[in-house]
């Protein structure tokens, strides 16, 4: 071989490892694509009909998140409590578990007769997926036949298995990594605001309350009021247009994607500008405070549909004083020209609440210096 065909072989050698990292590396920022990848791998592995991977999620549960060869729907998204079925077992015990035909075996429970017989399955292996100390999920395999899974057959099922868990790891390390940067960014960009903006409003705010304080208003001093109050105006147009250019990351996935979607119905049922946005970090919540504030969230922008007169609303989460604040700011005319005031005091909202009071929230009615109104709820 000529020194140009040893350097092209050489170059080719070199540009294959380079794509097969980029593959490797997409493949850890695409979780669907890795879990599918794993799936595939463990029932080529294993010469199986199925391979399917369950990746942890809530206290004691994998969800079976990858799938290969599955053709039901039964088993997609399947949750699966530790110690329940073959994938409960395998992860309870942090061993593989076997059966040679799943709906007979006395060895397991039996929760998921139904979507494993809809599918076809008879013979199916679980492992759990660890690297190190960290469990990462379990790995499937299932034939649509009576079989037994033989020492050759489970180890190389057990090499996919670590190889996976190794790749699942380092994916959350990269997403968590990810995550923390973003929470990093907006909270600067909230204290950013705070300090400015808000700072602003309030300089404005307080120079408004002492010209309404000062007797015998001439026109002069009524010409400053004007003033002043167009720079409440700007400053609080200033902090909206700020707060809406907030990256939308999911300070809460549950609550801010529900929010999200109530915001984008309003804003095609009324035409009015509707934005959610994440401008801290918040705490995980329950069920129950959850819905308790997409009520608030969801009350406070009917009102705004049939008294506001606005012609944009934000709806903004934070984490705050160790609970979730949520404040729904809208640029109408707020309670003082409102054609029916008494709204803030009405039904749906004293009822809101109530329960959020039952909760140890607090509620909380606003006009704001530029003449809207805000809605203020807080959970602990």
């Amino acid at each position: 071989m000529d020194d140009d065909a040893a350097a092209a072989l050489a170059a080719s050698e070199t540009l294959d490892r380079l794509v097969d990292e980029r593959r490797r590396l997409t493949l850890l920022l695409d979780r669907s694509a890795l879990l599918r990848r794993v799936a595939d791998a463990a029932r080529e592995a294993a010469g199986a009909d199925v391979g399917m991977v369950g990746e942890p999620e809530g206290p004691g549960e994998v969800v079976l998140r990858g799938h290969s060869g599955v053709e039901r729907p039964g088993l997609r998204d399947l949750v699966v409590p530790s110690g329940l079925g073959l994938g409960g077992k395998a992860a309870a015990l942090l061993r593989p578990v076997w059966v040679p035909d799943y709906v007979l075996s006395p060895s397991i429970t039996h929760d998921f007769d139904q979507p494993v017989a809809e599918e076809g399955l008879r013979a199916m292996v679980a492992l759990p997926m660890r690297f190190g100390e960290h469990f990462t999920g379990v790995v499937y395999v299932g034939l649509r036949r009576q079989a037994r899974f033989g020492d050759a057959a489970i180890a190389r099922i057990q090499s996919v298995a670590e190889d996976g868990a190794e790749q699942l790891y380092v994916a959350d390390r990269l997403e968590d990594r990810t995550q923390a940067a973003l929470a990093a960014e907006r909270e600067r960009i909230a204290a950013g605001l705070h300090d400015s903006v808000g700072a602003m409003l309030f300089t404005a705010g307080a120079e408004l309350r002492d010209l309404r304080t000062d007797p015998g208003l001439s026109p002069q001093v009524l010409a400053r009021l004007r003033g002043v109050e167009r720079r409440i105006a700007e400053a609080a147009s200033l902090f909206r247009e700020s707060l809406a250019g907030i990256d939308d990351a999911e300070p809460g996935r549950e609550l801010h994607a529900t929010l999200v979607a109530d915001c984008r119905a309003f804003a095609e049922r009324t035409g009015i500008l509707a934005r959610c946005v994440g401008v801290t970090p918040v705490p995980e919540l329950d069920a129950e405070r959850r819905r308790a504030l997409v009520a608030v969230a969801r009350e406070a922008l009917l009102n705004v549909e049939k008294h506001a007169r606005a012609g944009s609303v934000v709806v903004s989460l934070a984490g705050l004083d160790g609970g979730v604040s949520m404040a729904v700011a809208d640029d109408g005319l707020g309670l003082a020209d409102a054609p029916d005031p008494a709204w803030s005091s009405g039904r749906g909202l004293r009822a809101a609440r109530e329960r959020l009071e039952r909760l140890g929230g607090t509620l909380s009615v606003v006009s704001d210096e530029d003449g809207g109104l805000t809605v203020r709820a807080w959970l602990p």
